[in-house]
């Protein structure tokens, strides 16, 4: 969609910070929940080897 307003520089690099806020924040996010996945497949895996013996 694109977005034509007679003040537009300044909304459009609004919207742009704002976007890429977002994509940052989404970032950190996933990498959060990387990190969580990782750490408990480890766990699961130590538990389930150490089950095995």
């Amino acid at each position: 969609m694109i977005l034509v307003d007679v003040s537009g520089d300044c909304y459009h690099l609004v919207r742009l910070d704002f976007l890429v806020e977002i994509s940052e924040c989404m970032a950190e996010l996933i990498e959060f929940c990387l990190l969580q996945i990782l750490l408990w497949a480890m766990l699961l895996h130590s538990v389930f080897v150490s089950g095995l013996r």
